[in-house]
């Protein structure tokens, strides 16, 4: 065999790997290309799914605000309901441990009197307790939907 011809082999050789490498990169290249397209499609249809369920957690959410601000104004309407309650009972009870004074012994009184201003008492403060424990409950999932 020639120099030429060996020459000539070699350069066809050569020729037929750089063909071949071109044509590697140019298939590289495509299917990047086409999975970039894929994710790309694959994200929008996903995104297209998300959307209305962050659209109706959102729409939650807000009318979750609107019913623990709603139970808020509620909840302060009753403890202000409870305090003029707490403070007729006590007129009350101060009426009638006056009349029980006259009417009985002034020991008799007293102890009556304060008797019946401690069971008030401590039925107003039990149900101020539940008042405030709904209201921290309520402020509570506020903060909580907030977070």
């Amino acid at each position: 065999m020639s120099t030429e011809t060996s020459l000539a082999i070699i350069a066809i050789c050569q020729l037929l790997a750089t063909i071949a490498v071109v044509g590697l990169v140019v298939a590289t290249i495509l299917f990047v290309r086409n999975a970039k397209m894929s994710l790309e499609a694959k994200g929008k249809e996903i995104m297209d799914k998300v959307d209305p369920i962050v659209q109706d957690a959102k729409s939650i959410s807000s009318q979750a605000k609107d019913t623990v601000d709603i139970l808020a104004a509620r909840v302060d309407n009753i403890s202000g309901r409870v305090e003029e309650t707490a403070t007729k009972l006590t007129d009350h009870v101060d009426s009638v441990a006056e009349r029980v004074d006259s009417a009985v012994t002034p020991q008799m009184a007293t102890a009556v009197g304060t008797a019946a201003t401690v069971a008030k008492v401590m039925e107003v403060l039990i149900r101020t307790s539940s008042v405030a424990k709904s209201a921290k409950k309520a402020a509570g999932d506020q903060d909580d939907k907030k977070k």
